[in-house]
């Protein structure tokens, strides 16, 4: 039965393949959102990690896990812009062979680069731009996995062969992507920022057999707003919109921070998101000095239909639980020098 799971969750994965790396917390990573928002900021540095384990009723869940280190150095007569360096490494994995292996790997390495400039004298408007590179491997092991050819008699025969063209177990692909963001502080509790992506600006190969097929541009769209109510209550809206060919995301919902120890780095958070036809996802979150901690559960509204159906796969449980962690730290740098100004006659 377990093969059959697996085989069930292959097939579907290869009609998502398209989908690429996504997560429930997006806004914790913003720039495997989008590479201008790459070292944006207020802290010199920030490491950020996340982990993900979907479909946690199946005993080989798929696994996600990212990895985002970010710094940034200001620039210009004034030291308002700013230029942010960083690099990604993500990991998605599926299934475990009779090697103990990963049956689906999906691995990113890239590095990106950003500009952050201010727009007007009373630095309310800023525009990011931002570009990332580096590449894509996919490998696939079906030493692990059962097929129909290899059943007789009601039984599975080693002796009999697959009937699968697997010769190519790996890809490898270059990754070019692009994004652009902008920032308006409307007042002083009040300031919204969108972005707009795209992805695989490059179209790579994307089977393991001899089929031709080609991963098309990933479009990615945010929206996201922060106001403080007061000094103890504040609120987070968030809006994603991605389209690859003919698979789309699209996630709204929002956080409500709720302050304490009289200070903007001791924050509880709270809330939900909805991911469209999907899922129903509760968030928590506690920011404390320059650490964040962040916990959210996928709670399928509908679930994929192939497997709901499948035998002995609860739909209640084809959820998926997420961890995230970032910390956000100072550099020694050298200050401008200051200048004294008397302020009377002695």
């Amino acid at each position: 039965m377990k093969s059959i799971f697996l085989g069930i969750i292959f097939l579907f994965s290869l009609n998502c393949l398209s989908q690429d790396l996504h997560f429930s917390q997006y806004y914790v990573l913003p720039n495997m959102l989008n590479p201008a928002f790459t070292g944006k900021f207020n802290t010199d540095y920030r490491v950020a990690g996340v982990h993900r384990r979907q479909w946690m009723e199946l005993n080989t869940p798929y696994i996600t896990n990212g990895i985002t280190g970010e710094i940034n150095v200001r620039v210009g007569s004034m030291k308002y812009n700013m230029v942010g360096l960083g690099l990604n490494i993500a990991s998605d994995q599926l299934g475990r062979n009779s090697e103990n292996g990963r049956i689906f790997s999906n691995t990113h390495i890239v590095i990106s680069g950003a500009y952050h400039a201010y727009l007007d004298e009373f630095l309310r408007h800023k525009l990011s731009a931002g570009i990332q590179t580096g590449f894509s491997r996919k490998s696939f092991d079906a030493s692990g996995l059962y097929f129909g050819n290899q059943i007789e008699n009601y039984a599975y025969s080693i002796t009999l062969s697959s009937g699968e063209n697997t010769a190519q177990p790996y890809l490898q692909n270059l990754n070019i992507n692009f994004g652009l963001a902008y920032q308006f502080k409307v007042k002083q509790n009040f300031e919204f920022e969108a972005g707009l992506s795209i992805f695989n600006i490059l179209p790579s190969k994307e089977s393991i057999s001899n089929l031709k097929g080609k991963l098309p541009p990933r479009f990615v769209f945010n929206l996201s707003s922060i106001y403080q109510i007061n000094s103890k209550l504040s609120f987070k809206p968030h809006i994603l919109y991605m389209n690859q060919a003919l698979t789309s995301d699209f996630i709204l919902g929002g956080l409500v921070g709720f302050h304490f120890l009289n200070t903007r780095k001791s924050i509880f958070y709270a809330g939900a998101f909805h991911r469209l036809n999907e899922s129903f996802i509760p968030t928590l979150a506690m920011q404390y000095g320059n650490f964040y901690f962040g916990i959210s559960y996928d709670l399928n509204v509908v679930g994929p239909k192939k497997l709901v159906s499948a035998v002995n796969i609860k739909r209640s449980n084809l959820g998926s639980i997420e961890f995230t962690l970032v910390y956000g730290g100072f550099l020694k740098r050298i200050l401008p020098p200051r200048m004294s100004v008397p302020c009377g006659i002695l």
